[in-house]
């Protein structure tokens, strides 16, 4: 048996595509440079009984990458994050940026 949105997906013709697309306001739709076809993901799969990571999992990968993070720029009080980096740190590799990634 073949789900509703599968009937519903087969059943749209190129040009009901093209014509949905087409509400979308030239402006916006010329800046758009990817095009993903994304099947529907069924109900079921969505409201599952499988959990996620604990919250004190992740709470503690946080702050292992936030301490990575503040030794990275231990010598540059101007940078707290990758977003505070210049061009000239960017371009500039150390050797704290270069080690591996501990967990």
């Amino acid at each position: 048996m073949r789900s509703t949105s599968a009937c519903n997906a087969a059943a749209r013709s190129a040009s009901q595509v093209r014509r949905y697309q087409q509400r979308i306001p030239p402006a916006l739709r010329e800046r758009i440079d990817i095009h993903l076809e994304v099947p529907r993901v069924p109900y079921e799969r969505l409201t599952s009984g499988r959990l996620g990571e604990p919250s004190a999992v992740v709470r503690e990968r946080v702050i292992a990458a936030r301490q990575r993070q503040t030794a990275r720029f231990v010598d540059d009080p101007r940078c707290t994050t990758n977003a505070d980096m210049g061009p000239e740190a960017i371009r500039t590799p150390t050797a704290r940026s270069t080690a591996p990634a501990t967990a």
